[in-house]
């Protein structure tokens, strides 16, 4: 440990320093020179073009930075070199304001995304119509097909189709298959609560009626109160007031219950004799 932590390094008595070959260096003047270097992640996934080494999206680099001088919209459009981490061939890209992307210039070739197609991002307004009458096409066409041949019906040119646009077009007819399938199950739903809601209509008519009928006889309790409060409180004309007194109901006398004290059995002794036995006077 001590050795590899040490300050002093040993030079051996046949070391010639002016032997030792020098790094080249860029001039100072130099384009190279005066670009300032950066750390940056690889915005896309690529392969170099000179070892066909794949580079993955989010390696580390780091790179050159450079102003093209152009912009978009008020917009500086940046370039960067790196080197291939394999053959260090020089990479260079540049960024694109107008879609919101990078764009690679030389060096390497971006993979293949088909959720970014490039034709489909420069395409004029002529191919924009172009495209939009050939896709009405192809719908019609398979409609036609799916009336005739159901909706497995086979599909033409399958072969010549890329892997990847073939998945793509399954994913997309199953993502609508999903969204048509939650529409008829939601319309289903609607459905049934309305059925529910016209079967639930006459419990809805007998708790009306009911809660009329409560009305009703609430009303004539109140209005049978309010009669005998104004005749309990009904005055003379002269302004005095007719207390009118409750009918006395006589009391009824009750017999009282006589209480009588239970007979006492009298037992005979072992002689079959039965004895009176007195109670002892006190002695005073």
């Amino acid at each position: 440990m001590s050795e590899r932590k040490t300050l002093n390094k040993y030079y051996p008595p046949d070391f010639d320093p002016s032997k030792i070959a020098k790094r080249k260096k860029a001039p100072a003047g130099s384009a190279a020179a005066s670009l300032p270097t950066v750390r940056l992640m690889a915005p896309f996934s690529m392969r170099c073009t000179t070892c066909g080494e794949f580079i993955y999206k989010g390696k580390k680099f780091n790179a050159r930075k450079q102003l093209t001088g152009e912009d978009y919209q008020s917009i500086k459009i940046i370039r960067f070199y790196i080197r291939c981490p394999r053959c260090s061939g020089e990479i260079r890209f540049k960024t694109d304001p107008k879609i919101n992307d990078y764009r690679c210039e030389y060096g390497a070739v971006r993979n293949h995304e088909p959720w970014r197609d490039r034709e489909q991002e420069e395409e004029t307004p002529e191919q924009r119509l172009d495209r939009l009458e050939r896709e009405e096409k192809e719908m019609e066409e398979r409609e036609e097909r799916e009336r005739r041949y159901g909706p497995a019906a086979p599909k033409p040119n399958d072969e010549d189709k890329d892997v990847m646009e073939a998945a793509e077009e399954r994913a997309l007819e199953a993502k609508r298959e999903m969204e048509l399938q939650d529409e008829l199950d939601e319309i289903r739903a609607r459905n049934a609560r309305i059925d529910q809601a016209a079967a639930n209509g006459e419990l809805i008519d007998k708790a009306k009626a009911s809660v009329a009928m409560e009305a009703r006889e609430k009303t004539k309790e109140d209005l049978e109160d309010e009669e005998a409060a104004r005749r309990a409180f009904e005055k003379s004309s002269n302004g005095e007031s007719i207390i009118r007194k409750q009918p006395v109901v006589p009391a009824t006398n009750i017999p009282a219950a006589k209480i009588t004290k239970p007979a006492i059995k009298k037992r005979p002794n072992s002689l079959g004799v039965v004895v009176n036995k007195k109670k002892k006077k006190p002695l005073i």
